[in-house]
């Protein structure tokens, strides 16, 4: 696994540990990012009963049909929160990226190999979802139609 604490700068630790506030909402580790960020928030001189009582309150939210997407609107709301705290103590980039990695380590490992066989044609834009990971493909416009020119479709984004 690589060292998450390096993989993050300042800039995006508030979004990454958000995202992985919301994701654990509702999960087998809740209790672990709960307590972990309570303990974060208390070391800066915030209420940890307060701050887990908000948090318990969003989770609670995360249930049914609609969880993933409730959790996705409670990503914004704590990564403001988690930003603030960024801007206010850089030191808390280290702590954030510590509970990032004891909650990556306790997630199922991914396993197995895919494979997946798509034809687009034309001005196609492919989207396939492999792993958990959405891969958009987008095929050259100047591509023609007896294979030759620019015939490698350009990957975009890998979203996860």
């Amino acid at each position: 696994m690589p060292d998450v604490q390096s993989a993050l700068d300042a800039e995006s630790v508030a979004l990454v540990a958000a995202n992985s506030l919301a994701t654990a909402m509702g999960t087998g580790i809740w209790e672990m990012i709960r307590t972990g960020m309570g303990a974060i928030f208390q070391r800066r001189g915030y209420d940890q009963g307060a701050i887990e009582g908000q948090l318990d309150g969003d989770a609670s939210l995360v249930a049914g049909d609609q969880a993933d997407a409730i959790r996705g609107e409670l990503v914004g709301p704590w990564r403001r929160r988690l930003q603030a705290l960024v801007d206010a103590d850089p030191t808390v980039v280290a702590e954030f990226a510590a509970l990032i990695a004891q909650v990556e380590s306790r997630l199922p490992r991914e396993s197995g190999s895919w494979v997946q066989n798509i034809k687009a044609e034309g001005h196609a834009v492919v989207n396939t979802v492999v792993g958990g990971k959405q891969v958009n493909n987008y095929m050259d416009p100047r591509r023609r139609a007896d294979g030759s020119g620019a015939d490698d479709p350009v990957e975009g984004e890998l979203l996860g």
